[in-house]
């Protein structure tokens, strides 16, 4: 086989490991806006302080303001590729004995969103699961 066609198990191994920081990275996002909500908190003003913050991440700052401003706005990235591409990461944990905690409440985040109707949305779309918007499934 050519070098270039030789499969590279570590850049499969570091791709896992970045799909798996993303999705739980946006799903606490989620849980942290929503919550804030549920308080009786403004999710813009708690976004603004939890990104400025020890909270601080790309994830909560790009996805949380799209959280924050409309969760059914342009579609970037879909609630079905981090269903898929959860599945994968869990999987291949699961064949190493390998315990993921946070990686699989994530991926039941993301499955609860699709369930709802959510697959095709913006990941973003997720707080609706949270926050008990999310459109009723049939």
């Amino acid at each position: 086989m050519p070098p270039s066609s030789v499969p590279n198990p570590v850049k499969g191994r570091r791709s896992n490991s970045s799909t798996s920081c993303c999705a739980v990275h946006i799903a606490v996002a989620a849980e942290a806006l929503a919550y804030a909500e549920a308080l009786g908190l403004d999710a813009g003003a708690t976004w603004e302080v939890l990104r400025h913050g020890a909270a601080a991440s790309f994830m909560l700052d790009d996805r949380g303001a799209r959280m924050v401003d409309n969760p059914t706005n342009e579609i970037r990235s879909t609630i079905d590729i981090f269903v898929k591409d959860m599945g994968l990461v869990t999987e291949a944990a699961r064949v190493k004995a390998y315990p993921t905690p946070l990686a699989s409440a994530a991926e039941q985040l993301y499955l609860a969103g699709r369930r709802a109707g959510l697959g095709r949305s913006d990941d973003s779309s997720v707080i609706q699961i949270p926050r008990g918007t999310a459109p009723v499934s049939t």
